[in-house]
């Protein structure tokens, strides 16, 4: 669903129209991407769905028109990521890239600490 401004929105909708929208939010999904038609119908008390979902997609046109779409860049932004400092390459990057990996130590378990000491007598 695109988003809008809500204080344009506030503005240009009637009370009727700003309750079908509630109708829709609250009968939408927690993932937002399936809304319940039928139950927003009838919370509403709206003659069809057919009419519901035109009403809908009237109302979306109503606030393109007046300029409350947004494209979501207007959102309050987080804090901003440190940049990464850049350093010169030397020659130290060079060994160190071509350094091989350390193998993992394995670790004796009892098993083997018991059959080494059964060697050794």
């Amino acid at each position: 669903m695109p988003l809008y401004d809500s204080s344009i929105a506030r503005e240009v909708l009637t009370e009727a129209e700003k309750d079908r929208l509630l109708a829709v939010a609250l009968s939408t999904t927690a993932d937002n991407s399936a809304i319940n038609w039928e139950k927003a119908t009838a919370e509403f008390g709206a003659a069809s769905v057919d009419s519901m979902r035109v009403s809908v997609r009237n109302i979306h046109k109503k606030l393109d028109k007046a300029g409350a779409k947004t494209d979501g860049n207007d959102l309050t932004a987080g804090p901003s990521k440190a940049p990464k400092r850049k350093t010169a390459a030397t020659e130290d990057d060079e060994v160190k890239a071509k350094k091989p990996r350390a193998t993992k130590k394995v670790t004796a378990t009892k098993k083997t600490e018991e059959t080494e000491e059964a060697e050794e007598e």
